[in-house]
């Protein structure tokens, strides 16, 4: 967890829809500050920001696409893993 992403978050009022802020703040929330990344799973931030799976898909693309997260696709076995997200915003 990181309050110092958090609260720079917070700050922020730059062309963010208020789904895409919460989510931002959300991901700030688990941002590690010494590795600069963060890797909650879908359903966990779905859950968090009290959105659908689908919506928070969608916010993530919305926030990859505007700069503010950069998403690592991670493959596990051949399959689809976990993401991992990078806040250059920070």
């Amino acid at each position: 967890m990181s309050w110092q992403a958090t609260s720079l978050v917070k700050s922020m009022h730059d062309n963010l829809t208020r789904t895409e802020k919460f989510l931002l703040l959300i991901l700030a929330d688990y941002h590690n500050d010494e590795t600069g990344q963060c890797d909650p799973s879908l359903d966990r931030l779905a859950s968090d920001t009290l959105t659908s799976r689908r919506q928070t898909i969608n916010a993530l693309a919305s926030l990859a696409k505007k700069g503010f997260i950069v998403i690592e696709r991670r493959r596990e076995d051949g399959k689809q893993g976990s993401n991992q997200y990078h806040l250059p915003c920070l």
